[in-house]
């Protein structure tokens, strides 16, 4: 059986022609600061989230302001 994995829209997005960043973390946690760092130096938008319970627990704590 296949585990259950929610997609969450935060804002409807077009992305034919563009990039989908994905920031798993693996065995650290260098994939998701490498992705929250590419996020911020190339002004991308955060427009959805991807969660389901068999991923490892993770938190991001982070300013909406900035």
């Amino acid at each position: 059986m296949f585990p259950k994995i929610t997609i969450k829209e935060l804002k409807p997005v077009n992305l034919e022609g563009g990039y989908l960043i994905d920031g798993f973390p693996s065995v650290g946690f260098s994939s998701a600061i490498a992705t929250e760092s590419m996020i911020h130096t190339s002004q991308f938008e955060l427009v959805g989230i991807i969660d389901s319970p068999s991923f490892p627990p993770i938190i991001i704590i982070k300013d909406e302001n900035q």
